[in-house]
């Protein structure tokens, strides 16, 4: 499972016509995330087929990078996540 980092303008309507084009491939988007400095901005997403948005991204010539994603699924308590990644950390695990 990847994650796609999409270089955007911050103008209004730019993330519409990227979601647009994954929907228009029948592709769901699962997640999102986003944000912006100055006259740029940063989309991070997370879809149900990789393959087809790395095809839409490409024929939207927008700017992108595939990062790859590891998953958990954790319990719905404060502190849940906090001993998960001390416990990685004290593993050695780094969190990129």
């Amino acid at each position: 499972m990847n994650a796609f980092i999409v270089d955007l303008k911050n103008k209004p309507g730019e993330f519409g016509k990227v979601a647009e084009a994954i929907a228009a491939k029948g592709i769901n988007i699962t997640g999102f995330s986003g944000a912006t400095c100055g006259d740029s901005g940063t989309a991070v997403l997370v879809t149900s087929d990789d393959a087809g948005t790395r095809q839409a991204l490409t024929q939207g010539q927008w700017q992108y990078r595939p990062i790859e994603l590891v998953t958990a699924s954790l319990a719905d308590r404060p502190g849940t996540l906090a001993e998960v990644t001390k416990a990685l950390g004290q593993a050695g695990v780094n969190i990129d």
